[in-house]
């Protein structure tokens, strides 16, 4: 994880979840255990392309809404999208936003909606949609200038 200090001493903390790897298992109830049907399902996360990777390409995007701002409004915004088969994002959505900060969310979803292609997740050695959940903490740390 990197930390970045931008204009204003506007601190913008980046971190990516994505899925490794799943695994599930069925069992019949009236199965044994040496019975038991098992499926693994190996999936490689998307990779982000652009220049400097992903939290510097957000934190040099990324600009502070003025109006949270000036009131003092931080909080972290869950952005939840998918990374289609050519690497494009769809289907952007606030999963979790900041009271009162619809500024944040609302920036956060732009960034995301114009991000670069990524290199496409992997299933089974498959290209795959892969749903990717983006956290983005927009903190005033430190902030003593108010423009």
């Amino acid at each position: 994880m990197k930390n970045k200090i931008l204009p204003l001493g506007i601190s913008v903390f980046i971190s990516l979840c994505g899925f490794a790897q799943t695994q599930s298992s069925m069992q019949d109830s009236t199965a044994s255990k040496k019975d038991t049907v098992r499926f693994f399902t190996s999936t490689q996360s998307p990779q982000f392309k652009g220049d400097g990777g992903l939290p510097d390409y957000l934190s040099s995007n990324l600009n502070y809404p003025k109006e949270e701002m000036i009131l003092g409004i931080q909080g972290k915004v869950y952005v939840n999208f998918i990374v289609e088969l050519d690497g494009s994002v769809s289907n952007v959505r606030i999963k979790q936003g900041v009271p009162d900060g619809p500024g944040l969310d609302k920036e956060a979803m732009r960034v995301i909606y114009q991000m670069p292609a990524w290199k496409p997740g992997m299933l089974n050695g498959q290209p795959a949609r892969i749903e990717m959940t983006q956290p983005i903490t927009f903190s005033l740390k430190n902030n003593k200038r108010i423009r």
